[in-house]
């Protein structure tokens, strides 16, 4: 029997790196993003491609994500 078996990523928004840390290193106990606002796809790779995520998420176009010095992509 083959089975096909996908991947959800889950992608948080957060004001800065503190903050977006904070989304996953949780000290209360509470589930990963717990309070965050959050994406889950299924095919976008954040290792591949994060900018369409990005734009996804801010509704920033390719082009600010791509030239904001903030972004390592």
């Amino acid at each position: 029997m083959i089975s096909l078996v996908g991947v959800l990523f889950g992608y948080y928004t957060a004001s800065d790196d503190h903050d977006a840390s904070r989304a996953i290193v949780r000290d209360d106990d509470k589930p990963s993003g717990t309070g965050y606002d959050e994406l889950v796809v299924k095919g976008i790779d954040p290792v591949v491609d994060l900018v369409p995520v990005e734009v996804l998420i801010t509704g920033r176009s390719a082009e600010e994500v791509k030239t904001d010095p903030g972004t390592d992509t």
